[in-house]
């Protein structure tokens, strides 16, 4: 019986450890204020494409001048093509749908493209006011 709870304790132990550190509280990852995403893609028989895309106002205050970079990323890892665009304003809390026209080489690039990315590169704004 006192083998029995020798072997019971440190496992009891153990568990409890286990237990707490399972409850302690991760800290929330902090949204950027402006954000991209919802990529959708046309393609033409003319071998143009259109990549329409949102734009995110996470932030409590209108953000005006929004500068932002479309990186089409490859199967390698490795940027293969780039759009910037531009946007007047976007309201606290909205987002906007915007759309980047691929005239040459569009159907070729929507093929070869396995990752898209929206860089922001400029704005004007409070975003600290999240």
């Amino acid at each position: 019986m006192l083998k029995q709870l020798y072997l019971f304790v440190p496992l009891l132990f153990c568990c409890f450890v286990i237990s707490v550190g399972a409850q302690q509280k991760r800290p929330v990852a902090k949204k950027d204020p402006i954000t991209g995403g919802n990529f959708r893609w046309t393609t033409y028989t003319n071998g143009s494409a259109d990549l329409s895309y949102s734009l995110r106002n996470n932030t409590k205050n209108e953000v005006t001048k929004v500068n932002c970079r479309v990186i089409f990323y490859g199967a390698g890892g490795e940027p293969v093509h780039y759009e910037d665009g531009y946007v007047a304003s976007i309201p606290a809390g909205l987002a906007v749908m915007e759309t980047v026209n691929i005239f040459s080489g569009g159907t070729n690039l929507y093929h070869s493209t396995v990752r898209i990315r929206v860089e922001i590169l400029s704005y004007e704004g409070k975003p600290q006011d999240q």
